[in-house]
Parts: C-alpha cells; structure tokens; sequence
C-alpha cells in the first residue's frame, strides 16, 4: 500500500515545508551536487520513516548512488521538478491532494502564477536561512571552515537569486567581486616566477573580458557565464577535447561542433598557449611529483590548488582591511559583501602594499525590496 501523507497533521506541514526550503535553497533541476545523508536527514527526517521516504522520491533524484563510507563518498542529487512543484502545491493550499503519489507526473500539478511561485520560494528559502543561519545574520559574525585553502559558510551554498535579498536584509548590500581573479593572479604570479614575456591575450582578457565571452558567447551559442567559466577552466589546465569525459566538453552539451569551433579559435588558442607559459614559469615553485623516477607534469587539480591558494591570499588581505575599517562583511571565495561603501582605491593600495598583486573590483549594490506573500 502506498503510504499518503496526512496533510491535516501541521507537524507534516512544517517537515515538508523544512524539506522545500532546504531543496530549494541549495539543489539544482540541472546541476547534480552531493549531500552527506545526514545533512539531508535533518531536513527530510530519518530515511527509515515512511514520510521521509515520501519526500526523497517526490523532491530528488539520486544521479549517482554510488555512496562509499570508507572514502567519504555521498550520494549525488538533483532536483525533481515536478515533485518540486507538487510539494509547493500542497503548502500553498492549491494542489488537488485527493490521491497523492509517490511520483507526481505532470498532470497531477496544478498550474499557478510564476510570481506567486517566485514570491513563495524566497520566503520559504529565507525561512529556512533564518531558521538555521540566523545568529550568524543577527550578529554579523559568520564563522567558516578553513578548508582546501578556502574559506567555508554553509550560506555561500544559497543560490545567487535567494542570497542576495538575504543578505540584504542583514544590512549587507554592496558586492565585491575581484575583477577576473583566476587570470589576474596566476598571470602576476608567473610574473613573480620570473615570467617577463609580454601576454597579448592574457592582457586582452583582463581589460576587455566582456568583448571576448560576449564574442565566445555569441558564436557558440553559449551563455556568458558558461564561457567565464570555461576561460577560468582553461587557467586552471583544463583540456578541450570532444568526450563527456572533458569537463570543457560537458560545459558546451558535448556539442562536437561547439568543442571543434573552441579548439580552433585563433583567439583561444593564442590564450591556451600564453597560459601554457604563465604555468612553466610557475611549476619550479610547485611540489615536483615523481614515477619510476620521473618528474610528472602540473595535473589540473594542482594548479587549481596554486589559484586557491592565491585567491586566498587576496582574501586574507582584503579581511585585514575591513577589520582596520570597522566594516561588517561577509566572506565568499573570490569576492566579499558588506555593510558599508568601500573606498575601493584605498583597498587596492592596500593589497599592493601588503601583498603585491594589483587587484581590481566589481561592485553590485543589491537591496532587497521584495514584499513575501
């Protein structure tokens, strides 16, 4: 018999509500991401109980299972959009209930204004931030994780359309990204490394990344921040190839004519080989690894680790600058939010002085004005 949640027990409710608000707030319908069980216990209720079991197969859709408890392992999710949808249904009292499935098909869920969708999501997304990260807003005193050379709070998982008004309403409103950070650092690092060639492309990119992903973006019928993150992808030793297995190629759909056309851009391929350069310079000041007794090249995972690790040391500068200035912040890996407007050319002169990268900035003021329903 299949088991049917008893929508009038409030405390039903409340745990589909908690289990919306999580889903919502951290998953992807697209992106696939791990979740340790426990994490999604606290959120669905403990796996054996039958309502918790519900909301599994109605909210998610486990992409991998395989879970490995000796390495660490956890499972791999996304969302499943037309549970997703189900499940708001039910807490704005409009969906049809009177036989509720394991697995709603698209029939099964009523159709509702997209602005009431939008209006309910963020309330329910800043319920659940609230619920779980409120002293943190309160106090303006976020605590993280110092992992893998970066730093880690659980709200740097919200996505972008909730984070922001969320924030906002802590009286954090003005966003810091640094200016085309990867690029920026690993090329004034090589310089570092002795590195004195002049880098047309590199430069290029660094004044006038716009054109160049607008550019990309159009001939490849790609979007923007698709093309960002593959130029940042090929900093870091990524490969172009034509396999799933080339994360470059799973960016671009695996669309062989998309992979080809980037492969055999004069401008790309410029850039690939100026990077190419940048990281020979940089490799003698790296761990040398060896096999059978012979040196192995720079893997991609290592030179990620090289920009983290600078991207780190830019962070900790700019964190010594807002502590000097009294500003309340909020700390993400390649930019910073705070409560008040920044003098940004004292900041980059302090970077210079302390550290000797020269950065720049992107602002974004971002207040929430959004009425919940």
């Amino acid at each position: 018999m299949k088991y049917i949640p008893n929508l009038n027990d409030p405390r039903v409710l409340n745990r589909m509500r908690h289990a919306y608000g999580f889903t919502k707030a951290v998953m992807s319908v697209d992106k696939p991401s791990t979740w340790a069980s426990r994490t999604i216990d606290k959120y669905y209720g403990q796996q054996q109980h039958p309502l918790s079991k519900y909301l599994r197969n109605t909210l998610l859709i486990c992409t991998n299972h395989n879970y490995s408890k000796d390495n660490g392992t956890p499972k791999e999710y996304k969302i499943n959009p037309i549970g997703l949808d189900y499940i708001r249904n039910i807490l704005l009292g409009i969906q049809d209930t009177h036989t509720p499935h394991l697995t709603p098909s698209v029939s099964q869920v009523t159709n509702i204004d997209d602005n009431v969708v939008h209006l309910f999501d963020k309330q329910v997304v800043t319920e659940y931030c609230l619920r779980e990260y409120g002293n943190q807003l309160q106090s303006l005193e976020f605590t993280y994780d110092d992992k893998s050379h970066r730093l880690w709070n659980p709200i740097q998982n919200i996505k972008k359309l909730y984070k922001k008004d969320i924030l906002a309403d802590a009286g954090l409103i003005y966003h810091y990204d640094i200016d085309t950070c990867a690029p920026r650092l690993i090329y004034q690092y090589s310089v570092r490394c002795g590195n004195d060639l002049y880098m047309p492309n590199i430069q290029k990119y660094i004044d006038d990344k716009i054109e160049v992903r607008n550019r990309l973006s159009t001939e490849l019928e790609t979007p923007v921040h698709i093309i960002k993150v593959i130029i940042n992808a090929l900093f870091c030793g990524a490969r172009i190839g034509n396999s799933p297995e080339f994360a470059i190629s799973q960016l671009l759909g695996n669309d062989k004519a998309k992979v080809l056309f980037l492969k055999e851009d004069d401008y790309i391929k410029n850039l690939r080989q100026e990077i190419k350069t940048c990281w020979q310079y940089i490799e003698p000041y790296t761990p040398i690894r060896y096999k059978n007794n012979k040196k192995l090249p720079m893997t991609s995972k290592q030179k990620w680790i090289v920009y983290f690790q600078l991207e780190r040391l830019v962070l900790d500068s700019i964190t010594k600058y807002l502590k000097q200035t009294n500003n309340k912040y909020f700390l993400e890996h390649d930019g910073f939010v705070t409560t008040n407007l920044l003098d940004i050319s004292d900041l980059i002169k302090h970077i210079d002085m302390d550290i000797g990268y020269d950065i720049n900035f992107q602002l974004e003021v971002h207040a929430n004005n959004t009425h919940h329903i």
